[in-house]
């Protein structure tokens, strides 16, 4: 007899779905990963709902047929959590199914290789809901903004069973349609989720989610993100007008400058102070908004300098103002050097080699404590492999190196300047050694379509630029480089196509770390062993 646990708990929540039931079973069956449970929850249908599980308990010997009265689709949802003995949870809607038959494989393999507590994917919509169009594939990559504003579709989220139970909780019963969304606020705020670009299931419209408003979840949102979250109504996140809610956000800072000056004569002097501090912050909040001037501050932990610190940005476009107070750092920096030390804890004993390095963040920190580190820069009219300034000169494109030399090979924006990136992922696969990895930041600018090249390489050696000219900084060429890439999460497809390397994207949002900010994915290209 088999008694080891079930990896994956697939909850199934019905009520009268004897004509749909059989579509989300049978896509389970053909799952090529069988270490599951299923758990059918059952609202006392009176329908021929447990014939239909009852006919695929032979295929699915894991099934299991719960019918009880319950307080709707949530507190079966609840119910489910305490049965699950999978070390992960899946829910999924009677007429729902899986998008292919590797998708539970393949969030096995990536859970191998991650330290996430929730991973989530893609949703195929299948009818038209109320948040999105038939045939969408929804919605990509979230970050704390983005699921501000809209929730992801639970159907492509695989949570970590243990996670669920001990540090998050169950599902806000009195949220009748958007409890999912509460409960992922919830869990974000204890960890932020990893995406996986994968497309889980098909979500077919017209359930209790795609129609219709929860009026308690509603009135109670900014308050629970508040509480979640530890923000206050002056908070950058939610003090801007990309979010949703704005207008709730300035009645309570209104709100909070009305109890103020209603304030009762303090006699205590420390009351006193704090009172004249609360209303100084709050005032200058106020007045810097108005007058257009930014202001965040974090203290943390600096994964580049390895000290604590405060992290401060005078710009809301963090991804390249959100500095670290002691080694100047920014959030790509310490997200590439996160990610190393996550994926390689032994980094400092590996051969590393980093194509245009800077002068700060992680580069810094590479050069100090990795035993044998190379940097390398493209020098035009330069003959590669040779020396400037003691700097070896490399074209990503065609390097000079033998193969399997590297343990790691880091870039920093540097793939979205590269004419060849098929020959340059090529020429970095080629160097790494059997389960080395080319980590690398690059701003993934087409979160919701495909890859577009954005510049070819004229006769003359000038980019042609397919649409309005970009150019970033190049700390060896004044001019600077230009953008020839605009990303897309396809980008693992791209990089699968013309090297064989399996690819994935990691995001991160960990304030502790200074990891905030816009295009903050880092990507992990990894030869096999």
């Amino acid at each position: 007899m088999n008694t080891k646990p079930p990896f994956f708990s697939i909850v199934i929540p019905t009520y009268n779905s004897g004509d749909k039931l059989a579509t989300s079973l049978e896509s389970i069956l053909l799952q090529n990963f069988t270490s599951y449970e299923v758990i059918i929850m059952d609202s006392r249908s009176i329908d021929d709902t447990q014939a239909v599980a009852t006919r695929y308990k032979k295929q699915l010997p894991s099934l299991r047929f719960i019918s009880e009265k319950d307080e709707g689709i949530y507190d079966a949802m609840n119910k489910a959590i305490d049965l699950a003995e999978g070390t992960w949870l899946f829910f999924m809607g009677s007429d729902d199914s899986f998008y292919s038959p590797q998708v539970l494989g393949q969030i096995q393999q990536h859970t191998l290789v991650s330290n996430a507590k929730v991973i989530y994917g893609n949703a195929k919509i299948i009818g038209n809901t109320g948040w999105a169009e038939d045939g969408t594939i929804y919605d990509g990559s979230f970050d704390l903004p983005k699921l501000l504003n809209k929730n992801i579709c639970h159907q492509a989220i695989f949570y970590n069973t243990r996670f669920i139970k001990e540090e998050v909780g169950y599902f806000e019963k009195r949220y009748t349609v958007t409890a999912d969304w509460d409960f992922n606020l919830r869990a974000w705020a204890k960890q932020p989720f990893e995406f996986v670009n994968l497309t889980i299931s098909n979500f077919v419209a017209g359930g209790l989610s795609s129609y219709g408003g929860d009026a308690a979840f509603s009135e109670d949102f900014l308050d629970n993100v508040m509480k979640y979250f530890g923000m206050d109504a002056f908070h950058p996140i939610l003090n801007t007008p990309n979010f949703n809610r704005y207008q709730s956000v300035l009645k309570k800072q209104k709100l909070s400058d009305k109890h103020t000056k209603n304030a009762q004569p303090l006699k205590n002097k420390t009351l006193k102070n704090k009172l004249k501090k609360y209303i100084y912050q709050k005032v200058k909040a106020i007045y810097e908004k108005r007058i257009g001037t930014f202001f965040f501050k974090q203290k943390g932990f600096c994964p580049c300098c390895e000290q604590e610190v405060t992290f401060i940005s005078r710009h809301q476009w963090l991804r390249d103002f959100f500095r670290c107070s002691n080694c100047n750092s920014i959030p790509r920096e310490r997200a590439l050097m996160h990610t190393i030390k996550n994926e390689y804890p032994n980094w400092q004993e590996l051969i590393i080699h980093e194509s245009s390095p800077g002068n700060r963040g992680h580069s810094v920190l590479l050069r100090q404590k990795a035993k044998d580190y190379l940097e390398t820069q493209y020098f035009p009219n330069t003959p590669l492999g040779t020396l400037v300034n003691g700097i070896r000169c490399e074209d990503l494109e065609q390097q000079t190196f033998e193969d399997s030399v590297f343990d790691l090979v880091v870039t920093s924006d540097v793939m979205e300047h590269i004419y060849e990136p098929d020959k340059a992922f090529k020429e970095i696969y080629r160097t790494l050694k059997p389960g080395g990895a080319h980590i690398f930041s690059v701003p993934i600018i087409n979160k919701h379509h495909a890859t577009q090249r954005w510049a070819n390489k004229g006769k003359d050696g000038n980019p042609e630029f397919l649409f309005e000219p970009e150019w970033h900084g190049n700390p060896v060429d004044k001019k600077g480089s230009p953008v020839t890439m605009h990303w897309g999460f396809d980008i693992v497809d791209y990089i699968k196509e013309h090297t064989g390397a399996e690819t994935k994207i990691v995001y991160i949002d960990d304030l502790h770390f200074g990891i905030r900010a816009e295009y903050i994915e880092i990507v992990i290209m990894k030869k096999a062993l």
